[in-house]
């Protein structure tokens, strides 16, 4: 009898993983289901980029615009930080979030697991390193040197392909709870010797930290926009309606130049 209680009760917490498995995995809402529910979540990373709270104010590059498309259809906006884009992904995969507001690269990897939307600018990927006479001018020269990124970063395949390209080895190092924006400014104050960023940012980071060079190209010409779950085409074709309209307006570059 004793025996049988604990298999019955085994098989009871295996259905009932099974049930909650099950659920957290089906409740992937598209659009309508989004609009219905009154609400959408929104993950991103805790930078001027991302979100950022200052001064008991939010705000955030891409917060900005998420917020304009919520209010826009009348959305409760419920937002998760993540500085992990990998994760990011697989919280959007689960259905834990609907949208994730990271700058994510087109590439091969990404494209047959996610849906992306409209880019925000078609850029390659660069070098970020201190300018002072040590500065590096060719691929090669990073043969054998590190590279730092964030944890769970989505230019990590692309550094990979560049030490397979060299035929050498490039140690790359994440680290964990840092954003693209803290990383580059550790690069700034000299405390990590390289990261990696596109092209469009390293343009912004310039502009706030002087002594950088970003002048290193290490990847291709590639599309960056935010990605949704693959079974949400309806929630990307209505982020990409409001995106041809939005990208380019006099709000957005206000956004841009603040």
């Amino acid at each position: 009898m004793k025996k049988w209680l604990i298999y019955s009760l085994t098989a009871a917490l295996l259905a009932a993983l099974s049930i909650v498995f099950f659920t957290r995995h089906a409740e992937i809402k598209d659009f309508s289901a989004i609009l219905k529910s009154g609400r959408i979540t929104v993950l991103t990373d805790s930078s001027s980029l991302g979100f950022s709270v200052l001064n008991d104010s939010v705000g955030g590059f891409q917060y900005e615009i998420f917020k304009a498309f919520a209010n826009k259809y009348g959305l409760e906006l419920i937002i998760s930080i993540n500085d992990n884009t990998e994760e990011g992904i697989n919280e959007l995969i689960s259905g834990e979030s609907q949208l994730l507001a990271h700058f994510i690269p087109s590439n091969k990897e990404n494209l047959e697991r996610l849906l992306l939307t409209k880019a925000f600018f078609t850029t390659e990927l660069v070098l970020v390193q201190k300018s002072d006479s040590a500065n590096i001018s060719s691929q090669q020269d990073l043969s054998g040197d590190t590279v730092f990124v964030a944890e769970g970063s989505v230019f990590i395949p692309r550094i990979k392909n560049l030490a397979n390209e060299l035929s050498s080895d490039i140690t790359i190092v994440e680290l964990k709870n840092k954003s693209l924006e803290q990383l580059v400014e550790l690069v700034a104050q000299g405390k990590i010797k390289y990261t990696v960023c596109p092209g469009q940012l390293a343009l912004i980071f310039n502009s706030r930290f002087s002594n950088l060079n970003t002048s290193l190209a290490v990847g291709f010409q590639q599309e960056y926009g935010w990605a949704v779950h693959p079974g949400s085409s309806e929630l990307r074709d209505s982020l990409n309606s409001f995106l041809s309209e939005y990208i380019g307006s006099s709000a957005y570059w206000e956004i841009y130049m603040k």
